[in-house]
């Protein structure tokens, strides 16, 4: 894809995410949602649009309701205030921009007044899993407002969930990747003394790590590939190995590749040059070849997309915090690539990040189960989608073990599968299928034993028939017998073994196996058709297929729908790609020709002749359709 198509694609998925707020926001005012969009996609942007949209559909009043947008740190408040302002600025002539009626508050000792301000209607919560969940209690005790929480990484510091309802739009790294939204970054390790991940280092256990072997293999790595990392960001664990390492840096043979090597540590001008906290950022934006090191203030609130590398030389027990600081790089400018240098060999799996979506408000993704997104807009296509998912060969489930619940457009349902060995090269799948009726009880004790599994603690089986128990088996939605109580219980342990920190925990079989639970989220998925889409299908003898197909794109991206009249009355739809398009659309241009020139003479000949000599691009038996077109002058297409 060529940078200028780039904004299409932004516009593409954004335009998704904006239309499923609206829509949840309209049904349910004060509803409490999650916006969840990995660094690089633009979620402040996103959001910007789609509170501009509330204000526009009147779903929010501009003479009584404003948005309280929320922040944990000025730079996050600075960036959405200049958001708006950009998109202020592109509202064509006789449009309005709502900027004018968002407030802002970044202190959040004052939060619990300005919520119960009369006028605020919606609170946006940036960052909404980085502060303690007790900051924001005040906003979720009021029932009046809505709440948007906007995320890339929907886990929380303090281990606790907020009172979201649901994810509103989620998108995850694949996603972004595949769309080529952000960059799929190239992992390049150093290897050095193994440090165990196992323990969590405090101050002076990180010191250990700043020590001259060490930092000098980080140097010695760093300039054998200059040439291709521009401008890197250095993780490490302390403010101390910050200045040591800049000193070393300054007098090592990277001072003569790198024209900028500073530090910047939490404070207003607590950085190598002295300067105001902004100022200094800027200028290390404006850097083309840089080296900037820190311990973690660049992870969230700083965006600069000409970042290449970020070097981890810390181990981070937290996935949450890794995924922000590989944030940095992933985003796309020009034609750079994106790297990661993991000074150590222990971290945990950010690659299941990048090949799987965030779970967050459904189960712990702990355990690293594959994610599978499944949209639907009715009964039929749900069912449809739940088949397809049960007759699949990797997720292949027994008739017997099927589950079908009574369809609800108003519910929310996901499937977990837990993967069953049955010798030799056969395998099934024991699915739960959540609602609204079982997911809390489900959650509670899958979330419970996924952490303590995954960190190989001691689960003793009294852990098992807590969450597992027969008293509580069918709240939890699997069939009451022992057997298939062992089934899950062993895919878990499964699950936690491959994950463990010695790959000895885990036999070659079962790593082999993998993976051994999977997640598959349903989501409804109400597409919105233009009116005059409608009408033009109006007298159209298939228009409930071709329907179904436009609300799931089952389309090539600029396709048309052209209408073609039948010789007996009505109208026979068909979506065709855009080649096929031109040609049809370059016949009918002729045959506009060859009556112009009979001029009211017998013209049917000629179309035949011409016809002839066409390469019909579409089948034969429509025909006929086209001299009526021309004949009655027919509106007969719509773009897609």
């Amino acid at each position: 894809m060529l940078e200028s198509n780039l904004k299409d694609v932004f516009d593409e998925f954004q335009r998704e995410a904006v239309d499923a707020i609206v829509q949840h926001y309209s049904n349910k005012k004060n509803g409490r949602y999650l916006l969840v969009i990995p660094t690089g996609g633009g979620k402040t942007w996103t959001t910007v649009k789609a509170i501009n949209q509330l204000y526009e559909k009147q779903v929010l009043s501009a003479a009584e309701d404003r948005v309280l947008w929320i922040t944990h740190r000025i730079e996050l408040e600075n960036q959405a205030k200049v958001t708006f302002e950009k998109y202020a600025g592109q509202v064509q002539e006789g449009g309005t921009s709502y900027d004018s009626l968002i407030l802002y508050e970044h202190d959040l000792k004052k939060i619990r007044k300005r919520v119960t301000e009369p006028s605020i209607s919606l609170v946006v919560i940036d960052e909404a899993h980085h502060s303690k969940a007790s900051s924001y209690q005040p906003i979720f005790l009021n029932t009046s407002v809505g709440v948007l929480g906007l995320t890339a990484t929907p886990s929380r510091h303090d281990g606790r969930a907020l009172d979201f309802e649901k994810e509103c739009y989620s998108i995850g790294f694949p996603d972004l990747i595949t769309k080529r939204i952000i960059l799929d970054p190239i992992w390049e390790p150093i290897e050095t003394k193994h440090i165990d991940r196992a323990t969590d280092l405090d101050d002076v256990d990180k010191e250990k790590l700043n020590n001259k072997e060490r930092n000098s293999r980080i140097i010695k790595v760093l300039h054998e590939r200059s040439k291709k990392y521009n401008k890197v960001v250095i993780y490490v664990g302390t403010e101390k190995h910050v200045k040591d390492l800049y000193q070393l840096i300054k007098s090592s043979p990277l001072a003569s590749v790198y024209p900028a090597i500073n530090w910047i540590l939490g404070g207003p001008s607590n950085n190598s040059r002295d300067l105001d906290r902004e100022t200094f950022i800027e200028e290390e934006k404006s850097q083309k070849r840089s080296i900037l090191i820190n311990v973690e203030v660049l992870t969230e609130g700083y965006d600069d997309p000409t970042i290449d590398t970020v070097v981890i030389a810390c181990p981070v027990r937290s996935t949450l915090k890794l995924m922000q600081a590989v944030g940095r790089a992933v985003r796309r400018h020009g034609d750079k690539k994106a790297y990661v240098v993991e000074v150590e060999d222990d971290l945990p799996n950010i690659g299941y990040r990048f090949t799987n979506r965030w779970l967050y408000s459904d189960i712990s993704d702990t355990l690293e189960p594959v994610v599978i997104d499944q949209t639907y807009f009715d009964n039929r296509t749900f069912t449809h989608a739940l088949e397809l998912i049960y007759n699949s060969p990797d997720t292949w489930v027994e008739e017997i073990d099927r589950l079908y619940p009574t369809y609800d457009e108003d519910e929310r349902y996901s499937l977990v599968l837990f993967r069953v060995y049955l010798g030799d090269t056969r395998q099934k799948h024991l699915p739960v299928l959540l609602s609204s009726k079982n997911r809390l009880s489900f959650k509670q004790r899958f979330d419970y034993l996924s952490e303590r599994l995954a960190h190989q603690s001691d689960v003793f089986k009294r852990n098992a028939d807590w969450a597992f128990s027969r008293a509580t088996w069918r709240t939890i939605g699997l069939t009451d017998n022992d057997k298939n109580r062992n089934h899950v219980w062993d895919a878990m342990k499964f699950s936690g073994q491959c994950i463990a920190n010695s790959p000895k925990k885990a036999t070659a079989r079962i790593q082999e196996l993998k993976p051994w639970i999977t997640f598959v989220s349903f989501r409804f998925r109400a597409l919105e058709l233009k009116p005059d889409l409608l009408e033009f299908m109006e007298e159209m003898t298939n228009k409930d297929l071709l329907l179904e197909d436009i609300k799931r794109k089952n389309f090539e991206r600029g396709s048309n729908l052209i209408k073609l009249p039948l010789p007996l009355g009505g109208f026979k739809g068909l979506i065709v790609n855009q080649s096929t398009f031109i040609k049809v659309k370059s016949i009918l241009t002729g045959m506009e020709e060859l009556r112009r020139i009979v001029d009211g003479g017998d013209y049917l000949d000629a179309f035949y002749q011409y016809f002839a000599s066409s390469d019909f691009p579409i089948e034969l038996r429509y025909k006929e359709c086209l001299p009526i077109i021309v004949r009655e002058h027919i509106d007969y297409f719509r773009e897609l």
